[in-house]
């Protein structure tokens, strides 16, 4: 901004050179306004695809509405910036067992997952709340001792053995210890499709 003149200090009305460092064609003192273009061009700032003044929101600047307007020449991410599909889990569960067959498990946390039933001692029929595009996922999960159990033993956590053990719709999963079927505190899932 222009030094402040001794004139402006005894009232003289400042000129748009006192208010604008830059070009100030179509800016008067009475208005006090600026194109974005005229801001942009003062402060060295790249042109972006904006229109409009900045204090006119008839014809406020345009924002992108769509992951295909985010350009790198407006300054925003990009889609090809932004993961794919296939980097993120498609579904995830944190549940607790029921202690007995046929019964709903209790989801701690989850995504994608509508409900967790355990079939039989150990082995799990994780429901997706939406289909997945294939039934050619990958599954990861392990599980968890209760605090206060003195079981030994290695976590085991796999996908069963069963024809209908992978579909779009569900994942039936086993869940044991090395030492035999023990009682878990929690059991965790994730899908990645």
């Amino acid at each position: 901004m222009a030094d402040v003149t001794i004139n402006q200090l005894t009232g003289q009305a400042p000129t748009s050179s006192d208010i604008f460092p830059f070009s100030t064609t179509g800016v008067t003192p009475s208005t006090y306004k600026a194109t974005l273009a005229q801001i942009k061009t003062g402060l060295g700032l790249a042109t972006v695809a904006t229109t409009g003044s900045y204090n006119d929101l008839s014809s406020k600047p345009t924002i992108p509405t769509a992951v295909s307007q985010l350009t790198n020449d407006s300054g925003y991410i990009t889609s090809s910036s932004l993961p794919s599909s296939q980097q993120l889990a498609q579904a995830w569960v944190n549940f607790t067992p029921s202690s007995s067959d046929n019964t709903n498990c209790t989801l701690n946390n989850y995504y994608n997952v509508s409900s967790v039933v355990r079939e039989t001692i150990d082995r799990y029929k994780i429901n997706f709340s939406s289909a997945l595009t294939s039934s050619s996922y990958a599954v990861a999960g392990c599980g968890r001792f209760p605090s206060d159990t003195t079981n030994d033993g290695t976590p085991i956590f796999g996908v069963w053995r069963g024809s209908d053990a992978m579909t779009s719709t569900y994942v039936r999963v086993v869940c044991q210890w090395s030492g035999g079927s023990y009682s878990k505190a929690n059991i965790y899932a994730t899908i990645f499709c």
